[in-house]
């Protein structure tokens, strides 16, 4: 029997090389960038796609890169900034310079704004953005709410069978928009689908029990949805969490109370994904503590909130609570600092803070994704 041959030295110490490049840490995106400019082989081995494929699975979910803030700049005028949080030079453009964009929303690797209609008559539209193809793509509002200014919100999903969403760009998304009416003096929530591939808007057959109180209209924005189990979402809105459940033959649209004991005085709440398919919701009080909630669902598919831990953010300066992902917190300190804090360990990092005149920036969208070359 013929002895079986060693492979070439060559092809063991490439795969020594990658073994190396695998484990090169995600959320410091510039040392990929740097160690591709070694040599040819390091470039060739860190431009791979079955590599790169590799890579992202073997970090797992995609890191922060920046986020996306709206606010005035001095200007009168409604202006989006993309901030570059992470060790990249990766410094993205916002569509239309940013001007009369509200950002609501990112996920999947896209980011989801609303433009404003700069009058009656000029409709408002959505932007899809996705930073790292520099591609956007304008999508006009279900026609029932063309030229409302408020009591609505939008989010957006990777629209791709069996994507695990780890590099989600350039392929198909889906768009799911919320909208709240007055009818005879209640309050009637809607839900619309979008799907690039079909390039049009179709009702939900779902829609939420009208409720006549006024505290609950509209959704706080922006305030970005929460996805759970990959085919429900959770949308914030002042007094109450709207809840829209999307199945392949059903959808559900309901109201969920927010947790008891929660109120006016808080300084800032933000919902969070929990283990196996619950919901966090997380609140920030005076002396900086947290207090998080996690839901439960009953038998009967009543939603229950159990109170899991009170943690102490310890930060140099107060501050308010403006955003989450994954397992971070977003706080804006009273100098208009931001910082995230680590759910679990408190670890804190001051991140690059908007330029001055955006201080007061009340809410946060993050953007995470993967940074190689």
């Amino acid at each position: 029997m013929a002895a079986t041959s060693a492979p070439p030295v060559e092809v063991l110490i490439n795969d020594a090389y990658r073994q190396i490049l695998l484990r090169l840490p995600a959320d410091r995106p510039k040392l990929p960038y740097r160690f591709a400019a070694v040599c040819r082989t390091w470039r060739s081995l860190l431009t791979d796609p079955a590599f790169l494929r590799r890579y992202r699975e073997f970090h797992g979910l995609p890191h922060l890169i920046g986020y996306v803030h709206d606010g005035a700049d001095g200007r009168d005028l409604v202006v989006a900034r993309f901030v570059t949080t992470a060790d990249t030079t990766f410094r993205p453009r916002v569509p239309e310079k940013g001007v009369d964009l509200h950002v609501l929303d990112s996920r999947h690797g896209r980011v989801i704004f609303r433009r404003i209609g700069k009058g009656w008559l000029d409709e408002s539209s959505l932007i899809i953005w996705d930073p790292v193809a520099d591609h956007h793509q304008e999508v006009p509002l279900p026609e029932a709410f063309a030229q409302e200014e408020f009591n609505l919100t939008a989010t957006v999903l990777c629209d791709a069978l069996g994507c695990d969403h780890l590099d989600c760009h350039g392929g198909p998304f889906r768009v799911v928009f919320v909208g709240v009416r007055d009818e005879e003096g209640a309050s009637a929530t809607s839900a619309f689908n979008y799907t690039s591939s079909s390039g049009s808007w179709t009702a939900s057959p779902a829609a939420a029990a009208a409720v006549a109180d006024e505290d609950d209209w509209g959704f706080r924005m922006p305030a970005p949805s929460i996805l759970v189990g990959g085919t429900t979402l959770y949308f914030r809105s002042p007094g109450r969490i709207l809840r829209y459940w999307f199945g392949d033959e059903m959808e559900h649209l309901s109201y969920v109370d927010i947790p008891p004991f929660i109120t006016q005085e808080t300084r800032g709440t933000v919902l969070m994904p929990a283990a196996d398919g619950r919901l966090s919701f997380a609140a920030m009080y005076d002396d900086m503590t947290i207090s998080f909630w996690e839901t439960e669902v009953s038998a009967d598919g009543a939603v229950d909130w159990v109170h899991t831990q009170n943690a102490l953010v310890s930060i140099p300066l107060p501050g308010v609570l403006i955003g989450a992902a994954a397992s971070l917190l977003f706080v804006r300190t009273e100098d208009g600092g931001i910082v995230s804090v680590q759910v679990g360990n408190g670890r804190f990092q001051m991140l690059p803070q908007p330029a001055p005149q955006w201080q007061q920036i009340s809410a946060l969208i993050p953007f995470m994704s993967f940074c190689t070359p």
